[in-house]
Parts: structure tokens; C-alpha cells; sequence
């Protein structure tokens, strides 16, 4: 399979969730900042979205698809989304767990602003290539993998129940309740910790608050198109901050 990399830009605190207005505040100043394409871009006929997965054919009219969670495990579904969106938008798939997925398949036919602060070696910048996505979930997304480690406890820390969520998401795994499904306390990430280790040092884990669990995230997902080292822009770090007003914090995620 390879080694593949994805940055995560998670909220702090981990519990935090923006608002449908900072959604919309955040596509539009990525696309201000010439991150992402909007509809419309005449650089969209360019961009080769019949090439490689079949979802990237669904960004093909508007630079953007979403991918709205199922209740059956393992089931999505894709379509075209607008970019950028407006509050009806947003507001017909909130109740929905969902990923807004810009996809990059040539950065250099984009014309795009490269996110990270290393382009892969020895690859052709026509070739580099990644996707912007925004996640967003009904309860919290429980990142763990290879790189984060889980929390040590996964029960309410009031009652002692499980927090879990019994079915896996369609989209994202693991899930843990935002309120105690027994006693109704709020469950807050950033209460407890989690290991998250460096890829090229993977003996020793730095401890951080809310691991990489969240109900909003960034991602650049780059699969196997990657380097090591790199880092989300600081252009790229601000715009999003600013435009969600709240500090995001760098969490590199990976298989390997």
C-alpha cells in the first residue's frame, strides 16, 4: 500500500465548533486566497477530474463534491457541492456527518497556492497532487491510527458508561458521544490526552490535549504524494484561523 500522510488543522480547544457562518467565511477566504477554485474558475476545464478516483468526477462542475454519511456502516454518498456554499446550503446537510473534498490533481494546471511547506521531491509540479477537505461531525470524529495513539479511557468520566458510538461512521470511523448517552454530562476532548508520534521517530510519543479528536477539522490529504518535513503554510495556518477565529493546531496523520 505505501505510506500516505494527512494534515489535520484541529481546533483549540478540541471541543470547539464553528459556526455555518465561519464555514462559509473559510471557503471563501480559501478561495480568496487562491487555496481552492470556485465554480465558475476557467481553470476548473483544466484540472483532470476524470483521472483517478471516481469521486473526483463529482468537483468537476463546481471545483467541490460532498460526501454526506449514511446511516448504513461503510456507505457514502457523493455529489457535486457549491463553492462557495450558502447558509441553505450548509444548513440542508448539518444534521448529516460530511466532507467538503476540493480536489487537486494537478497543482500545476490549478494555478492553485501549494498548502504545505515542502512539495514532494522529484516530482513535476504538474504532477503534484492532494485534496483540500473540511470534515465535520454529527459527534466527535476519534482519530486513531499508526501515528495517535487512542485516549486512555473511553467512558464518561461522570457515570463511568462508554462514550462510543455503536455503529462506525460512514465517513470517519470511530465516534464518540458529544453528551453521555446515560447520564447527559458533556464529553470534552481536550480533558483528556493522547500520543501522537513523529513519523520518523516513532519510539516516543508527545502527549497532547484532545489527541485528534474533534467534530471539525482541515485536512490536506495527500496520500502518497508527500514529503517529509512539511508543514501546513503559515499563509495557509493564518487564513484558516482567521477565518473560524479560533487557533488550529498542526496534527500530522499517516498509514503505513
Amino acid at each position: 500500500m505505501g505510506i500516505t500522510f494527512t494534515h489535520l488543522l484541529l481546533p483549540v480547544p478540541r471541543s470547539h465548533t464553528p459556526s455555518h457562518a465561519e464555514l462559509i467565511r473559510l471557503i471563501g477566504r480559501l478561495v480568496e486566497k487562491e487555496f481552492v477554485l470556485p465554480a465558475g474558475s476557467t481553470k476548473l476545464p483544466r484540472m483532470r477530474y476524470d483521472e483517478g478516483s471516481i469521486l473526483n468526477q463529482n468537483a468537476a462542475a463546481t471545483g467541490c463534491y460532498i460526501q454526506l454519511g449514511r446511516k448504513a456502516v461503510h456507505v457514502t454518498k457523493e455529489r457535486s457541492f457549491s463553492c462557495p456554499p450558502s447558509v441553505q446550503d450548509l444548513a440542508a446537510v448539518a444534521e448529516r456527518d460530511f466532507k467538503l473534498v476540493w480536489p487537486v490533481i494537478s497543482l500545476g494546471a490549478s494555478g492553485l497556492h501549494y498548502p504545505l511547506t515542502l512539495m514532494p521531491q522529484n516530482v513535476d509540479p504538474e504532477d503534484v497532487c492532494y485534496d483540500i477537505e473540511i470534515h465535520w461531525g454529527r459527534e466527535y470524529i476519534y482519530r486513531a491510527s499508526e501515528l495517535i495513539e487512542p485516549f486512555a479511557s473511553e467512558q464518561c468520566a461522570a457515570c463511568n458508561a462508554s462514550l462510543n458510538v455503536p455503529s462506525a461512521s460512514a465517513l470517519f470511523g470511530n465516534q464518540l458521544y458529544r453528551h453521555c448517552p446515560a447520564c447527559g454530562a458533556a464529553f470534552r476532548p481536550e480533558e483528556r490526552t493522547a500520543l501522537v508520534y513523529n513519523p520518523k521517530d516513532n519510539t516516543t510519543g508527545c502527549p497532547m490535549l484532545g489527541g485528534a479528536t474533534s467534530r471539525f477539522a482541515l485536512a490536506i490529504e495527500c496520500g502518497k504524494c508527500w514529503e517529509y518535513g512539511a508543514v501546513p503554510t503559515k499563509e495557509f495556518l493564518g487564513t484558516c484561523e482567521e477565518a473560524v477565529n479560533c487557533r488550529l493546531e498542526p496534527v500530522l496523520d499517516g498509514a503505513f
